[in-house]
């Protein structure tokens, strides 16, 4: 069961993330880290997955926050 707080928590970080993504948009020397965040963000959005009780859930869950670091290596680099 997924109570309000750590629900809202987690969609605070995945807009947080895809907001600074389009907002260095226009930076053109943060393009690489732009593109990285927004992605990133829509990952860490997925990660919610974990919660649920059936399906492929922890294969969702574990693709997306591989994929979520795998972004923000990438804007790094």
């Amino acid at each position: 069961m997924v109570t309000p707080f750590p629900a809202s928590l987690n969609v605070l970080v995945a807009v947080t993330f895809v907001l600074t993504g389009l907002l260095l948009l226009d930076e053109d020397a943060l393009g690489s880290v732009s593109w990285a965040f927004v992605p990133g963000g829509l990952m860490w959005a997925v990660t919610w997955t974990a919660t649920w009780e059936h399906g492929p859930s922890a294969a969702v869950s574990s693709f997306a926050y591989t994929h979520f670091w795998v972004c923000l290596g990438g804007a790094c680099c």
